[in-house]
């Protein structure tokens, strides 16, 4: 079959700079199409086209129209499209693809997974337009579906966690089976995407080399932080590829694409740390000449200053460091962190000592959340040797166990009762939760004043030093006169 592989346009809240990430989701599912004889296409909506349009309430969306969407899906004929929806924002530009090719051949099957679709799957179903869900892991009960579809079998009840129609009601078979052996899987269809307009996006660090690319060596994560739901697509159990099968992986893109810097997307890469040591020392055998970099969030209990060592001299020097909160009752009772905060000035200490690059992530917002809880995590954030901080609203996404309590108590309607704007509204800059404790409305200003306040203390701690980072940095610079200007200006307009 000809099988067309979507990743939608991109809204966002608020007018920001964009970054591309390969869509290693769809080049996954289209290896293992490949590989079973399947012609294969991935179109990346978001990638594809620099057009910026501007929907109102300050509402962004970037990459094609819906006329270049509709000519391109006619252009390759497809007999199935499948899209992906990482997250529930995305959702009102994947029901439009949908639409789109209903509009050129209402016999074309649309399937749809990722997060979203994997935490509200029924809710999904209720699309005309979207004919079938896959929720979880998708490689291979994606391929059965095809097979049955091109068989002509149709014999949907035995694919593991797909969602279809039958005369009029929805069914949802359960997800029951992940794939154990993640070498089995084939390397991801880099082929299929116009690899040289990613090469040069690095998401962390700004990056080291100019060819750089995403990278998966494990799938889940053994943590159960409550606004997290990773396991909805990954299961339960954290697995993870062979040292050697993720080392072949990074040779493969050295010789085939020159890059050599990679950022490792891992929900937790260090969960193991003699694999990943293993993987440092086949990395030093080979005499690979790469850096690398861990954007999403390391925990802080799965590192050490030995396993740290071996990453540095293996080429590691950036990661991102899931810190959340400074107050201790929202970090363990609220958030289900399972870290302290001394462990937390012992990791980020370290770090600095071996000169590795360290963004700390930070949640506000989150249920119990006061200006007083606030207020200790910035402090606690300026106190720490950080190069950067990201800053995020609490966001009760569907399949957290946050979603769910938010639901329970009231702070928020069920998903279901979203308007498309509301949905596409969700995200990390955006606050629309409000609880006994915190206004919704107060948090934008929570947020500059946090990113305020840690750029000054740390110029104020160390300014030459810190002005000689910035200056290798200018997006640091803009960064803090951007969120100075929103601070007076959100104080402004609560005088």
């Amino acid at each position: 079959m000809r099988v067309l592989l979507i990743n939608p346009p991109v809204t966002v809240f608020g007018k920001k700079e964009f970054w591309f990430p390969i869509p290693l989701s769809l080049a996954y599912l289209a290896a293992v199409l490949e590989q079973a004889g399947h012609e294969v296409s991935i179109l990346d909506a978001a990638m594809e086209s620099t057009r910026l349009e501007n929907l109102g309430n300050d509402l962004y969306r970037v990459g094609m129209s819906n006329e270049e969407l509709t000519k391109e899906i006619a252009r390759k004929e497809p007999d199935l499209v499948g899209i992906t929806c990482l997250s529930t924002p995305r959702f009102p530009n994947v029901v439009e693809i949908t639409r789109i090719v209903k509009k050129l051949d209402s016999s074309i099957p649309t399937v749809v997974g990722g997060a979203f679709p994997s935490s509200s799957p029924e809710f999904i179903l209720k699309t005309p337009s979207i004919d079938y869900v896959l929720v979880g892991e998708g490689e291979y009960p994606l391929l059965e579906l095809v097979n049955s579809l091109e068989n002509k079998t149709k014999v949907f009840s035995q694919i593991d966690g797909l969602g279809f129609k039958k005369n009029g009601s929805i069914f949802m078979n359960p997800k029951i089976h992940f794939v154990d052996d993640l070498d089995s899987i084939p390397f991801p269809s880099r082929h299929l995407l116009n690899i040289e307009k990613y090469v040069g996006n690095p998401r962390i660090g700004y990056g080291k080399k100019k060819r750089q690319t995403s990278i998966i060596s494990s799938r889940s994560c053994p943590f159960r932080c409550t606004f997290c739901g990773i396991q909805k697509v990954w299961g339960t159990k954290w697995r993870a590829r062979s040292p050697k099968n993720v080392v072949d992986e990074l040779e493969h893109c050295i010789t085939k694409y020159n890059i050599t810097e990679f950022s490792f997307e891992d929900d937790n890469f260090s969960t193991d740390r003699k694999r990943a040591e293993a993987i440092c020392k086949e990395i030093k055998l080979r005499k690979l000449d790469i850096t690398w970099n861990s954007p999403n969030g390391l925990h802080v209990n799965t590192l050490n200053a030995d396993l740290l060592k071996k990453m540095r001299d293996a080429g590691f020097y950036a990661c991102g460091l899931g810190i959340e909160s400074g107050d201790p009752h929202i970090l363990h009772d609220v958030m289900i962190k399972n870290i302290s905060l001394k462990r937390i000035r012992k990791t980020v200490s370290e770090f600095a000592s071996l000169g590795i690059f360290v963004l700390g992530y930070f949640v506000i917002g989150m249920p119990g959340e006061t200006r007083e809880s606030i207020m200790r995590t910035i402090k606690f954030a300026k106190s720490l040797d950080l190069k950067e901080i990201g800053v995020a609203i609490a966001t009760p996404f569907p399949g957290t166990l946050l979603y769910e309590d938010c639901v329970a108590k009231g702070y928020m309607k069920p998903i279901e009762l979203f308007s498309e704007v509301e949905m596409t509204m969700m995200g990390g800059s955006y606050p629309f939760l409000d609880t006994p404790d915190m206004k919704a409305k107060d948090l934008t200003g929570y947020v500059s004043l946090f990113y305020r306040d840690f750029y000054k203390a740390k110029v104020l701690q160390n300014p030459l030093t810190y002005m000689k980072e910035i200056m290798k940095r200018p997006q640091m610079v803009t960064k803090y006169l951007q969120n100075t200007f929103e601070t007076l200006r959100a104080q402004n307009s609560n005088a």
